[in-house]
């Protein structure tokens, strides 16, 4: 290995390792101000072009592209913004496992039961008392919905899934793919067990409305009807799965690299 790659390596493996560790903890509790984020990312250009040096020397890269992945064509430099986000997921993964913990319980004691077992935090669960804290965990994915798409529900009995809000058949919840049904259903925020029962062996949905359909929305009822169509109910409770590794389930480096993908910093 050539001296020069040698310095080209150390560099990296500094900025990496040292200069974005640094503010590793904080930014797995808070989202990082725009300014403090501004400037940590001038430290770490000035690093990579200049070293220990103190004059200003061009930058022959953008910065998107030294932060793509080594196989895109990049440096593999993590960019602090995803960095921060991916972090602040893994509470949004956690508010979706079953799991009985106190921070939890807290959370639903000030913000509500609906607050755990979601994907869809927004901007409508951040009440005028929320913290700071809870505000980012809500917005985390406002603009691109990457966490809510990101994961899956594996359904079992259906206990703790809700039928229209939570995406359990589909690539998204029944409320977004029959806007107009989940307008007039009686049953919006009820879980899929209570919304049938088992007949000889075969489940029987038992689906309400507030009005008869019109003609022209009896189709859409159809297609409803066809996509839920072979349910049933297993002995077991439903659980979460992260479509980027349904099997190793959510890390928040799989969270970093889908988010790169996703703003388009990745080629």
């Amino acid at each position: 290995m050539s001296k020069q790659v040698t310095i080209i390596y150390f560099i990296l493996v500094m900025v990496n390792a040292v200069l974005n560790a640094i503010p590793i903890f904080y930014l797995s509790y808070l989202k990082m101000p725009v300014k403090v984020w501004r400037e940590v990312g001038k430290i770490q250009k000035k690093f990579l072009w200049s070293g220990l040096s103190n004059s200003t020397r061009i930058s022959w890269v953008k910065w998107d592209d030294v932060c793509k992945p080594k196989k895109d064509g990049g440096l593999g430099v993590r960019d602090l913004r995803l960095t921060n986000t991916s972090l602040l997921a893994k509470w949004r993964w956690k508010l979706l496992q079953p799991e009985s913990e106190l921070w939890k319980d807290i959370v639903v004691a000030k913000y509500g039961a609906h607050a755990v077992g979601t994907s869809s935090l927004g901007e409508e669960h951040v009440s005028r008392i929320a913290s700071s804290w809870w505000r980012n965990i809500c917005l985390l994915d406002t603009n691109l919905r990457w966490f809510e798409q990101g994961v899956y529900k594996v359904l079992g009995n259906g206990n703790m899934t809700r039928f229209w809000v939570d995406t359990w058949v589909g690539e998204q919840p029944l409320a977004s793919r029959f806007p107009r049904l989940f307008s007039i259903s009686l049953q919006q925020q009820e879980n899929v067990n209570q919304l049938g029962t088992m007949v000889a062996n075969c489940w029987r949905w038992a689906l309400t409305w507030r009005r008869n359909f019109f003609s022209w929305e009896i189709p859409i009822y159809q297609q409803l009807l066809e996509l839920i169509h072979g349910f049933q109910p297993k002995d077991q409770e439903d659980s979460w799965r992260w479509r980027a590794d349904s099997g190793a389930g959510f890390t928040a480096k799989s969270a970093y690299l889908k988010l790169i993908t996703q703003t388009g910093i990745s080629a």
